[in-house]
């Protein structure tokens, strides 16, 4: 049995129906729901009747597109107000993400400036120390090397005292001596002068030389101390440059790992936001959705119970007329069979009211309303 089809309306008359498939009060909500397609016509409507349905239907309709519209307002403005949320959402994301990345490269470039400023005064402080070790060899070197004049000049001093007492002693011996001695010993006496003399500038060369020779080390010593005070320095200085090179890889390498950091917790906000703004909208569409197929489903509803009230107030009206129809036939069958029957007793019967209530479209509503909007 195909329920779609079903076309058995809830009523009274059918309160003993029995059947698998009926249930009087889903029947009655199925037919509520299906009515539209029942393919309800306003032929049997008068002219009175059909101006009132489209009057009624214009009402409905005004009041159906001023419930859409109010609907697609506020749909406008709550989707408005999450796409601004979400906006907000990323905006403030994007500026603690830029925020972040400008703290984290001022972070950097302090810890480089700081770095540089370490190198330069290590370098400044390596290059004093060499300065003042080269000056203190360079002072020894001129001590040592005026230590050893002295003692070389004080050496040849020495040699020449003794070399002039030793001929002033043989020329005291030669003028001591007889005219015959003096010629038998002037040679002799000369020979061991000069010898003197000789020894003395022998003894001098030597002294010299050897104050040439201890000169020459201290000079050279002096050189080597210079050369490894540099070669120090120069370590020094590359071991600082070393560090300084190490120190702002890592602030650079950090910067770029929080920089890293920091825009994965942009992309991730930003997807989330989009997610979630996607999430609130999509059900914002659906209840939107939701809403406009409930209004407009009331207002079919709403027009489909205005017709169904015409329309059970045109039959009310038809079986007003068919009753006085009838009652007026009865009447004067009455009056035909009956003997000495006047014209007033005629005129009374023409005046015969229905018993039957006179329903119109009007007392219908006014009666929905008692009953509180219940479905006839």
């Amino acid at each position: 049995m195909d329920l779609g089809m079903m076309k058995i309306r809830y009523s009274d008359e059918l309160k003993h129906y029995a059947s698998p498939y009926y249930d009087p009060e889903y029947a009655h909500q199925y037919y509520m729901e299906h009515r539209k397609l029942k393919g309800r016509s306003t032929s049997k409507l008068n002219e009175k009747g059909k101006e009132a349905y489209e009057y009624v239907k214009s009402r409905i309709n005004e009041e159906k597109k001023g419930r859409l519209d109010s609907a697609k307002g506020q749909y406008k403005s709550t989707s408005d107000s999450l796409r601004d949320a979400r906006k907000s959402r990323i905006d403030s994301a994007r500026a603690n993400y830029k925020s972040s990345v400008e703290a984290s490269k001022k972070s950097m470039q302090s810890s480089i400036e700081k770095s540089s400023e370490q190198k330069k005064r290590n370098t400044e402080s390596s290059l004093e120390k060499k300065k003042s070790k080269t000056e203190r060899s360079a002072e020894e070197k001129t001590k040592n090397i005026k230590q050893a004049q002295e003692r070389m000049t004080s050496e040849v001093e020495r040699h020449k005292q003794t070399m002039q007492s030793g001929i002033e002693k043989l020329q005291e011996e030669l003028s001591g001596m007889s005219k015959e001695d003096k010629a038998a010993n002037r040679d002799r006496i000369r020979k061991e002068i000069a010898k003197l003399r000789e020894d003395n500038a022998t003894e001098r060369g030597k002294l010299k030389e050897a104050f040439s020779t201890e000169k020459a080390g201290f000079t050279e010593e002096h050189a080597k101390n210079k050369e490894s005070y540099s070669k120090e320095h120069n370590e020094n200085k590359a071991s600082y440059d070393a560090a300084y090179k190490s120190r702002s890889e890592n602030a650079r390498n950090l910067h770029k790992k929080n920089t890293e950091v920091y825009k994965s917790a942009l992309d991730s906000e930003r997807t989330s936001a989009s997610e979630d703004y996607e999430a609130k909208k999509t059900a914002l569409k659906t209840a939107y959705d939701t809403k406009v197929s409930e209004i407009k489903l009331n207002a079919e509803n709403s027009l489909a119970d205005e017709l169904d009230a015409l329309l059970n107030d045109a039959e009310m009206v038809k079986a007003k007329k068919r009753s006085k129809k009838s009652s007026k036939k009865s009447s004067e069958t009455v009056s035909s069979s009956s003997s000495g029957s006047t014209p007033k007793a005629a005129s009374s019967s023409s005046s015969y009211k229905s018993p039957i209530k006179k329903w119109s479209y009007w007392s219908l509503k006014a009666d929905k309303k008692k009953r509180g909007g219940q479905s006839r």
